[in-house]
């Protein structure tokens, strides 16, 4: 097992300053577009209802298909970066989530829609790869930063991306949501071909675990789809159950592949690892809590009426502007979660946000019934947010060799996605636990185990925070560097 100091060493040796700022922007840009795509048609979902004369459950595919390829894209980009080079792998990215967007602005019906979002759901490799360029190129003081900034980046892109297609939505054809998408992957592609140097191919020689990354998609897809669709079709009815089997014999056995093959996706080994398995865990345990169950629960209490026992009574779009005020606030923050991971390592940041999460968490669950009360409490969220959501994949960068950064941090973003689904179910769950009669309101005792069930999270996760070293990048000598490669 490597040490810390060789996991935080082995990159390139430092690239000159006038480099560093503009490779951040550039890496920053790319994964804006991954984070667009993410959220460019959750507005758009009634307009393709009323266009393609089809029900919620149809054109909740064109979020499903992009799900699920991401699941898949997540790891198998940041591996097939690892074996071939970062920068080559995001280029390409980049491209076929342009050709995704193409095919859904000449699509004439929704399975070409769903069929073009799938194609685009690539774009989920994205950030494990920008997180493996900026560990390579970047000097080692730099890099915390670069990662909190790539990853603050997809806050506030998720949350613009919104408003940004609504805008569009309200004024020109939705046509023009993918072709904006389209044009802004193509360009990211050329900016990143023209501005981030070749880096290295780490693994070369390794094979891709392709039946691996079969596996592992299929698996967690049949898992999502048994868990978004519980509520609807009940628990325990056959379709459902038929998917949590299949869900745990395709994970099972993509578990047990990994054990035995000579290269795998991913190494299930360090899991055993405390430092890295502590990272992981802490994730799961965010997502599913926090930054899982605030965009669910938040939207709800700010725009059910004031007659139902939880409620605000505003509208859409007034909810809109305080989930992109906050997405700033978030992203904002980042630079700094970047500087105290730098300089006390970023277990420090990580627990600085989950306690952070959870006062906001509790001041929500408190306030909840007062518009200063929400909105107080969703700034202390946000800041939190953007500590945590910046300072994890650090903490992974932190501890993993260089030449496994993209396998690594593709599994970290993959148990985001996951879990936060997973809240998303849970919530829903909850929430319909506990109906006022003869209403579509829940009460305030349902909303009071959702809060429960966030706030633990977040005690958890603050636990396992505190149990972790902390790690000085700077006390790190440069002469102590494992060279790759230099930016000339």
């Amino acid at each position: 097992m490597p040490s810390a100091q060789e996991s935080l060493d082995d990159h390139a040796p430092p690239a000159g300053a006038r480099y560093a700022g503009l490779l951040i922007a550039v890496l920053v840009l790319a994964e804006v577009v991954s984070a667009f795509e993410s959220s460019m048609v959750f507005v758009a979902i009634p307009r393709f209802m009323e266009v393609f004369d089809a029900s919620a459950a149809d054109v909740g595919w064109t979020l499903t298909a992009f799900l699920l390829v991401t699941a898949a894209s997540a790891v198998l980009a940041g591996r097939l970066g690892d074996i071939y080079g970062r920068k080559r792998v995001l280029v390409i990215v980049l491209l076929l989530s342009a050709v995704g967007s193409v095919i859904s602005i000449l699509g004439d019906s929704l399975d070409m829609v769903v069929a073009g979002r799938a194609l685009q759901g690539v774009a989920g490799g994205i950030m494990p790869l920008c997180f493996g360029i900026a560990r390579t190129l970047l000097p080692r003081e730099r890099v915390p930063m670069a990662v909190a900034m790539i990853a603050g980046s997809a806050l506030i892109a998720g949350a613009l991306g919104s408003v940004v297609s609504g805008v569009i939505i309200d004024v020109a054809d939705w046509h023009w949501i993918f072709v904006i998408a389209a044009v802004f992957a193509t360009v990211a592609a050329l900016v990143v071909l023209r501005a981030v140097p070749k880096d290295t191919a780490f693994a070369v020689g390794d094979r891709v675990d392709w039946l691996g990354a079969v596996l592992l998609p299929f698996g967690v897809g049949a898992a999502l789809l048994a868990v978004t669709g519980g509520d609807a079709r009940g628990w325990l009815s056959m379709p459902i159950a038929g998917l949590f089997v299949l869900a745990v014999a395709l994970l099972a056995g993509w578990f047990w592949w990994q054990l035995h093959t000579t290269s795998p996706l991913f190494d299930v080994r360090l899991l055993g690892r405390r430092d890295l398995g502590s990272a992981y865990l802490i994730t799961v345990l965010l997502s599913v809590g926090v930054m899982g169950l605030t965009p669910v629960v938040t939207p709800i209490i700010l725009q059910t009426p004031v007659s139902a026992p939880v409620g605000l009574g505003l509208s859409a779009t007034t909810a809109g502007y305080i989930f992109a005020a906050s997405a700033v606030v978030g992203f904002a923050v980042s630079p700094i979660s970047g500087q105290i991971a730098a300089r006390f390592g970023a277990a420090r940041a990580v627990l600085t946000g989950a306690v952070l999460l959870a006062i906001g968490m509790s001041l929500f669950a408190v306030g909840r019934g007062s518009f200063v009360g929400v909105v107080t409490s969703s700034v202390i969220i946000a800041i939190g947010t953007g500590f945590a959501y910046t300072a994890l994949p650090n903490l992974v960068v932190e501890v993993i060799e260089a030449k496994r950064t993209g396998e690594a941090t593709g599994f970290a973003t993959l148990l985001r996605g996951t879990f936060n689904a997973v809240s998303a179910a849970v919530v829903g769950a909850l929430l319909a636990s506990g109906m006022v009669e003869g209403t579509p309101f829940s009460t305030s005792g349902a909303y009071d185990m959702v809060f429960g069930l966030s706030v633990t999270c977040c005690v958890l996760a603050i636990v396992v925070a505190a149990t972790l070293p902390a790690r000085r990048i700077s006390n790190v000598s440069v002469g102590e560097t494992s060279a790759r490669e230099t930016i000339s």
